[in-house]
């Protein structure tokens, strides 16, 4: 799924606890990361074929 670059940094900016996970886990520049990493990338689940309980 494609991302916006400046949507992904506003919310990790909204998101304030987490303002600087980027930066500690990958070491780079967060605007560094986004520019190389720009798709969101999501583990869908069908609830009925495995359910949580």
């Amino acid at each position: 799924m494609s991302a916006e670059v400046a949507k992904k940094h506003e919310g990790w900016t909204i998101h304030s606890s987490q303002a600087n996970y980027m930066q500690e886990s990958y070491i780079l520049p967060t605007w560094l990361i986004y520019a190389l990493w720009d798709q969101e990338f999501y583990h869908v689940r069908d609830l009925e074929a495995e359910p949580l309980c």
